[in-house]
């Protein structure tokens, strides 16, 4: 433990190597998946996102979209790194994510800027998707660099109403501070979501909706019922357009038996 001790003490104190294993974890590619009605994976909400951003004259050349945030995942390279039992460090685990996994997220893909499909250091805006405690959540970033003081403007979103945990917050925005940015941190979060587990729908289309309210265009994706039935109706188009935009552009996906039952009065949707 008194690796970890020293580790979590000194939070600049992160290797090469580990950012390597991020870089690694991120780029891996991902067997054929299925958009069924209860799952839809982290790299499909990643690569969801950067397809409707480049589909979107307005966004496509402006907005850089980061590879999702995997709570359990970044931890777990910081314990190989440091050659550590998984069953024998929880607390030491539970001090890492809170402290330093976002922080460390950040910095590493910031330094692998060839991943994102624009130069982040033009983009007006950052979308950071993000999984944390097996839910699916959305910040977004817009600059204001024009100014002689520059501003980071934090969006969070969470379909379940909740705001983003105070440790998480705080990585944020100090990493946009040492960035040279005055930070302003607002929660948008809705208690919208009538399941436990279409969080990746409303992710998928709320970083849209939130980056086109920051340049003040009207369109809005995400709409959303009050009824029950309209709801879950609204949810299986929104998977089945999903999957459909995934597959035209080439990603292994199909739409399982299970959802094509569902969706057969459904009303199509596109985007």
């Amino acid at each position: 433990m008194a690796d970890f001790a020293e580790f979590i003490q000194n939070e600049i104190r992160i290797t090469k190597e580990i950012k390597t294993d991020f870089l690694s974890y991120f780029q891996r590619s991902a067997d054929p998946t299925f958009i069924t009605s209860t799952t839809l994976y982290n790299k499909n909400i990643e690569t969801a996102i950067r397809l409707l951003i480049q589909k979107r004259e307005a966004l496509q050349n402006t907005c850089a979209v980061f590879p999702m945030f995997v709570e359990y995942a970044i931890v777990h390279t910081i314990l190989v790194a440091l050659n550590c039992s998984v069953k024998t460090c929880q607390t030491a685990i539970c001090d890492i994510d809170k402290r330093l996994s976002l922080k460390c997220f950040l910095e590493s893909m910031c330094e692998n800027a060839t991943i994102f499909d624009n130069n982040l250091s033009v983009c007006d805006q950052w979308i950071i998707p993000l999984f944390i405690d097996y839910h699916f959540t959305v910040a977004v970033i817009k600059f204001d660099k024009k100014s002689h003081l520059k501003f980071a403007f934090i969006k969070y979103y969470d379909s379940c109403g909740d705001d983003l945990p105070l440790y998480y917050q705080q990585q944020l925005i100090t990493f946009f501070k040492h960035l040279g940015y005055n930070v302003k941190y607002q929660c948008i979060a809705e208690d919208i979501q009538k399941d436990n587990y279409n969080c990746g729908i409303f992710v998928t289309l709320k970083a849209i909706d939130i980056a086109n309210s920051n340049i003040n265009h009207p369109e809005r994706l995400l709409k959303i019922a009050d009824n029950d039935y309209e709801y879950h109706q609204n949810i299986a188009a929104y998977r089945q357009r999903i999957a459909h935009l995934l597959k035209e552009n080439g990603v292994k996906v199909e739409v399982s038996k299970r959802l094509k039952e569902a969706l057969d009065n459904v009303q199509k949707i596109c985007f």
